[in-house]
């Protein structure tokens, strides 16, 4: 596994709990305060806005209660994205999001629930 990444709604907050209260090694966090990463021993943990994450899988137009919405996701590196949502597919997975070029993030990516 890669990390395990926290959609949250107040990112400032979050940051400053895994941060500070929680005492979470902070190795990243984007400019515009989108994307932050923590490790703690060999546990790597994301945090992301979860309104950016809607509009990658299409969820930005659901219901604003918490239940229509993702709250985490887990994230697996591949060495071939397409391949292994192939494989995924022909074991009956079905994607809320298909392979796609996330440019904003310099990777490959598929979205499954």
């Amino acid at each position: 596994m890669r990390e395990i990444r926290i959609l949250v709604d107040d990112f400032e907050a979050c940051v400053e709990f895994y941060r500070h209260t929680l005492e979470l090694d902070m190795t990243f966090e984007t400019e515009g305060q989108t994307y932050a990463q923590f490790v703690k021993g060999d546990v790597s943990l994301g945090l992301y806005r979860r309104e950016l994450m809607a509009q990658v899988v299409g969820t930005a137009d659901a219901d604003n209660a918490r239940a229509a919405k993702d709250t985490a996701l887990m994230a697996f590196e591949v060495e071939d994205v397409d391949a292994a949502v192939k494989e995924l597919k022909d074991k009956g997975v079905r994607f809320a999001k298909e392979a796609h070029d996330q440019e904003a993030w310099f990777m490959r990516v598929a979205h499954l629930r």
